[in-house]
């Protein structure tokens, strides 16, 4: 177990320290890939308080409808809120600052009863401060598949069911082939560029790998008993990818940055429709595309 660690997700570092007065925690198995030196500058600041949730006053603003929630707070920043089935106050709470580049976290005092070296920055805290940070002009995160195959990018999005993971297995002893991800990948714009990267938020497959590769293609997915593909319009790939994005409702400012990233994706990749087996002959499919 430690104190403090840093994370490297898509060139956005992240570090998280718990104070004297919150236990050390563990790293899980898929961040210590993620893992990186101490004593580089961060983007973004987590530190860790004690057990037991502070005084906090807010107005509501975007419900996920799932474990967490968004609040504005007066006086400025943002309260996320953890919730579970069962506790009426949330498992966890975390105020960021008005800038976005720091935030407190605290946990319910059963968490650290019922799972010692709980990780604070786990999931959903950590992939909803990344969307947040990304919509500040970063990049976007898609509900994808990505591929390194030796070094073209190939982004296979699809919402739930549609076989990202089952492509994943399908490239993943590949020779020359890297799978970035299983189910989430970022997308950033570099000197011109689009490039896509894993995270730690992979799928069924299990598959997360921290690198990066510029984007060459995409390929929307669909299950179906051969394989075919079809090209897509710009207009076409920008709504398909926006649909699969994570993109903040609650942020104007954010929403116009996410579409605007998804049309010079869209202008600048060519895009697919595909339809495909789960077999190995689809990996030989998009490669004869390509």
């Amino acid at each position: 177990m430690t104190r403090s660690a840093d994370f490297l997700i898509a060139g956005i570092r992240f570090s998280v320290r718990a104070d004297a007065a919150a236990p050390a925690f563990d790293v899980p198995e898929t961040y210590l890939q993620f893992q990186v030196d101490g004593g580089g500058e961060p983007d973004f600041e987590i530190d860790v308080k004690g057990a037991g949730l502070p005084d906090w006053q807010a107005e509501p603003l975007f419900d996920s409808g799932g474990p967490w929630k968004l609040w504005s707070l007066e006086g400025g920043g943002t309260a996320i809120s953890f919730h579970s089935t069962g506790m009426e106050e949330p498992y966890q709470l975390a105020l960021v600052d008005p800038g976005f580049t720091r935030a407190e976290t605290w946990l319910h005092p059963e968490v650290y009863r019922e799972t010692p070296g709980f990780f604070p920055f786990t999931y959903p805290l950590d992939e909803v401060l990344a969307v947040n940070l990304l919509a500040l002009g970063r990049g976007v995160e898609v509900h994808a598949c990505g591929v390194s195959d030796g070094g073209r990018g190939i982004l296979f999005p699809g919402v739930s069911g549609v076989g990202k993971s089952t492509m994943a297995k399908l490239w993943d002893d590949e020779e020359g082939v890297v799978v970035l991800s299983d189910d989430r990948i970022i997308i950033t714009e570099n000197d011109g560029e689009f490039w896509m990267h894993g995270t730690p938020w992979h799928g069924d497959a299990g598959i997360a790998d921290p690198g990066g590769v510029r984007l060459e293609a995409i390929c929307f997915l669909r299950h179906d008993e051969t394989n075919h593909a079809g090209r897509l319009g710009p207009g076409q790939a920008a709504s398909r990818l926006v649909a699969r994005s994570f993109p903040t409702f609650w942020n104007h400012e954010g929403m116009s940055f996410t579409t605007g990233i998804a049309a010079g994706v869209a202008v600048s990749i060519p895009a697919y429709e595909m339809g495909f087996r789960p077999d190995r002959a689809a990996v030989e499919y998009v490669r004869g595309l390509l």
